[in-house]
């Protein structure tokens, strides 16, 4: 897919705030003698091409640079380490230094890490960073009571509405052949009164191609890897929910590197963390384009389908407070109110 000359100059800035802000204040970096030099071995469940992974290599590499090669971060893609639903549990009993998981399938360890996948909350990235920012902290102290360390998350990109037919409200999803595949989206079909069909990630181009489903819930750039447009004609670009991979770190790991090694680590995964929302974006439009380029609509909800959808979110977000026990009201408060005073 080709790359519009804007965003390789938005990478190329990246890459040169990757190796400016690192250093900036620090000092200069002296290369550290072979016997000084510490490995961490990063564990990652998605493919080396992925942009996720790509953002975390250029993490590793910043920071290698940025010490000296004091610290070298090895990563291991494709789940060679352990696989995706995995890798929290193994950074836990200490297998591997560091690791990349779904926060929105890490809640059983981590109570308020799926606050990113209720539906209907956010209406775009500036939302999601919002509600990022709010609820990392808590995130951060969740996973230090498991002697881990929040480094730095990066989005997918939106989750949107595909139908074989138009759709401008609720009600004309009722009776359609609706693929689920998690609580969320079952809960949502029930919801709407449309007919569930439990379809993996695998099955999905032949199920799409072969009629057995009339809509579903991804984002665009499942909808291009799946082939959405053999079946389904239209995109709703409805920001049904962004959810977020994280890098986390042993905190034992960390807290064994000298102190100036730390600050420059940190100062690596905000690096990554903005080189990574940015990436994230590029993935959303470049895929959007793609499917309009083979003939599929794609645009916004129109105003009746957005307020519906609205609603359903106040619905999910009050289910999702009382499944927290309550504490799920410390991020959504302030979130709201920040939308409320907009």
């Amino acid at each position: 897919m080709p790359v519009p000359a804007r965003r390789c100059s938005r990478r190329a800035w990246l890459q040169a705030l990757a190796a400016t802000a690192i250093a900036a204040g620090r000092g200069p970096v002296r290369a550290a003698s072979a016997d000084r030099v510490r490995t961490w071995q990063l564990a990652t469940g998605y493919p080396a091409h992925g942009f996720h992974a790509r953002n975390i290599e250029r993490f590793a590499q910043d920071v290698q640079a940025a010490t000296g090669g004091a610290l070298r971060i090895d990563v291991h893609a494709g789940g060679q380490l352990a696989p995706l639903p995995e890798i929290l549990d193994g950074l836990r009993a200490g297998r591997f230094e560091a690791g990349e998981v779904l926060l929105s399938g890490s809640a059983a360890q981590l109570p308020l890490a799926d606050v990113d996948a209720v539906p209907f909350v956010v209406s775009g990235y500036e939302d999601a960073r919002r509600l990022a920012g709010i609820s990392r902290a808590f995130i951060d102290q969740d996973a230090r009571a498991l002697g881990l360390r929040l480094l730095f998350d990066v989005p997918w990109p939106p989750q949107g509405l595909y139908a074989r037919r138009p759709v401008g409200s609720i009600a004309d999803l009722r009776g359609m052949r609706f693929r689920v595949y998690n609580e969320t989206t079952r809960r949502f079909a029930a919801y709407v009164q449309a007919q569930p069909v439990e379809i993996g990630a695998v099955e999905l181009p032949e199920a799409i191609r072969t009629g057995r489903i009339d809509a579903m819930l991804t984002s665009a750039a499942t909808g291009v890897d799946s082939e959405a447009w053999n079946g389904l004609r239209h995109f709703y670009d409805i920001h049904a929910w962004i959810p977020k991979n994280a890098v986390l770190v042993r905190l034992a790991a960390f807290d064994a590197l000298p102190p100036e090694h730390q600050g420059r680590v940190l100062d690596a995964a905000a690096v990554a963390q903005q080189r990574g929302w940015q990436m994230s974006q590029d993935e959303a439009g470049a895929a959007r384009q793609a499917l309009a380029a083979r003939g599929m609509t794609v645009e916004p909800p129109g105003a009746i389908l957005a307020r519906e959808l609205k609603r359903l979110g106040e619905k999910f977000s009050l289910e999702w407070i009382r499944g927290t026990g309550g504490r799920g009201n410390a991020v959504f408060l302030p979130y709201f109110t920040q939308a409320a005073s907009r």
